[in-house]
């Protein structure tokens, strides 16, 4: 066999190799679970090795992703065909997996992720009827621009309150604790709290950025579907326009509020990177290409705590 061959077949194996990893949503779990790694080593306030233990919240939040990602194609009929079955595998088998994971830590924390799924969940199951669109049925995702809230925030709280939880359960079994709830009385009094929350704020308005990036490979589906998103009913320039003000927000108050020089940084590199997608990102690429870069940058965070967390 030619190397020419050879090469060729290694190229369609990427291929295909990168569009499962799109399709069955397992890169954007990946940088949620990216994402949520950064904010355990700031919540922690350490810098260092990575120890395999800091590696549960992530799991926790990758396996949630992948298990909602996959349940929301299967209620909205994007997966069909031969493709639904894996669907339906990675859905069951993640969202047992998220469960076994929590409950490995805290029993706070496995009601914590069993409540948050359920929250999410509904955001895709039909609740009613839409009687002006021939009886079907209409769920929480078909108000108009609630899709890039909702889902922005949802992920904003579960890679800052998955890891607190977790860090929380851990400093009640190490220093002998008999009761959490006092220790989670103590926390939301303390100071750390606060910019927990302010930390939350700014995840919530960056990652509501990356949904409404994540709508433009999505525009002609969504189209389809008449799905209510930012970009089909105010238009690019409207969009862009609201991206602009979110991630603003998010670098301002990054720079006035958060302590950590350390945290500070990789939050503006975020805000940045986003808005400057929203600008530079070509129309003319795949929606997988499109999807791939504007996901990939919930990962620079956790590439910056990576390379340079040793000089913070």
């Amino acid at each position: 066999m030619s190397s020419a061959v050879i090469r060729l077949q290694a190229t369609r194996s990427l291929e295909r190799l990168f569009a499962w990893g799109i399709d069955l949503r397992v890169w954007v779990s990946i940088c949620v679970a990216g994402l949520t790694l950064f904010a355990r080593q700031i919540l922690h306030r350490s810098t260092g090795q990575l120890t395999w233990f800091e590696f549960i919240s992530p799991a926790i939040t990758f396996c949630a992703t992948l298990c909602l990602y996959n349940l929301d194609g299967l209620i909205d009929g994007r997966c069909v065909g031969k493709t639904r079955t894996y669907h339906q595998l990675i859905t069951v088998l993640s969202g047992c997996l998220t469960i076994f994971l929590a409950s490995l830590v805290s029993r706070w924390l496995l009601l914590l992720v069993i409540g948050g799924m359920l929250l999410c969940a509904l955001y895709a199951i039909p609740l009613g009827l839409d009687f002006r669109s021939n009886s079907k049925p209409r769920g929480i995702k078909s108000i108009p621009g609630l899709k890039a809230p909702f889902v922005g925030f949802s992920v904003a709280l579960a890679v800052v309150l998955v890891p607190s939880v977790e860090l929380l359960a851990l400093a009640t079994e190490l220093n002998n604790v008999p009761s959490v709830s006092k220790t989670f009385l103590q926390m939301l009094l303390s100071a750390e709290w606060k910019q927990d929350l302010l930390l939350t704020f700014i995840f919530g308005c960056l990652c509501t950025q990356n949904t409404l990036l994540c709508d433009i490979p999505d525009m002609q589906e969504d189209q389809l579907k008449g799905a209510p998103t930012v970009l089909l009913r105010f238009g690019h320039f409207k969009q862009t326009l609201l991206g602009l003000v979110l991630c603003s927000i998010a670098y301002v108050v990054a720079q006035l509020t958060i302590q950590s020089h350390f945290a500070k940084a990789g939050c503006c590199i975020l805000a940045v990177t986003l808005l400057s997608l929203s600008f530079f990102l070509s129309r003319t690429l795949s929606r997988r290409a499109m999807t791939f870069i504007v996901d990939g940058a919930l990962l620079l965070p956790c590439l910056f705590y990576m390379v340079f967390s040793n000089y913070y």
